[in-house]
């Protein structure tokens, strides 16, 4: 569970309108910044009208600005494992 309520709240607003295995950041030096991530399923319909009516309920959330973070979470865990792995064994993986 997250120490800053907004993110359930965003989280709950995205499965209200239907995004199921959505997740929120909260980026930004001021954290005002909700940095989603949707399933590929969802792209299209986050692009139109849909999303724009999503945005406004994350926005009620407490957060001033709403993206569609591009990273790819599998490939995130992977590289920071890689990370990992190489911090700890001084190994560097291809």
């Amino acid at each position: 569970m997250s120490a800053d309520p907004r993110i359930a709240a965003a989280e709950r607003a995205l499965a209200e309108h239907g995004v199921r295995g959505a997740s929120v950041e909260v980026e930004g030096h001021e954290r005002e910044i909700a940095a989603l991530r949707v399933p590929d399923a969802e792209w299209e319909r986050m692009m139109g009208p849909d999303g724009v009516r999503i945005a406004g309920a994350v926005k009620a959330a407490g957060f001033r600005y709403v993206a569609l973070d591009l990273a790819d979470p599998e490939k995130d865990r992977l590289t920071q494992r890689r990370g990992e792995t190489e911090r700890t064994t001084g190994t560097r993986l291809p």
